[in-house]
């Protein structure tokens, strides 16, 4: 069993999302949220895996969206970073922990502290690969929007 590191899913989510730009056509589906929606629907899918996720921010939701029609998108989800949602509960700590800034966006601190949980000794090659596949995502749909706003 395991428990969340809340700060630091959202340090790694700043990371991973850092750069990629907010299709104006579709502002309820921003880089940071979607973020969200996957660590979210993540948790809940892997709750057996965790000690305790009861009462963590959006797994309610989450978990009515997977129950409904299988996965979490912005019509099930909120749709900005409120008190309600995982990270409008955990932003105004992550902001003033300089993890994220006010647009969540990685803040100073973001790379340390992902390089610290990364460097964990039992975890470190588990990470590294994990880390090295979410790399190779960002740049799979960094391409993959280039391509969908020369089309539009």
């Amino acid at each position: 069993m395991q428990r969340i590191r809340f700060l630091t899913a959202m340090a790694v989510g700043a990371i991973v999302t850092e750069g990629l730009d907010v299709n104006p056509n579709h502002r309820d589906a921003s880089p940071y949220l979607v973020w969200e929606w996957l660590l979210a629907e993540a948790m809940v899918r892997c709750e057996d895996e965790l000690s305790d996720i009861d009462g963590v921010p959006g797994t309610l939701v989450t978990r009515r969206a997977i129950r409904n029609h299988g996965y979490l998108d912005a019509r099930s989800y909120l749709k900005t970073p409120r008190i309600f949602g995982f990270f409008g509960v955990y932003k105004r700590l992550a902001i003033h922990a300089g993890i994220v800034d006010v647009h969540l966006a990685p803040g100073p601190l973001a790379e340390s502290l992902v390089d610290a949980w990364a460097r964990r000794p039992h975890r470190s090659d588990k990470i590294r690969a994990v880390l090295t596949g979410i790399n190779n995502l960002r740049k799979r749909l960094k391409n993959l929007s280039k391509i969908v706003q020369s089309d539009a």
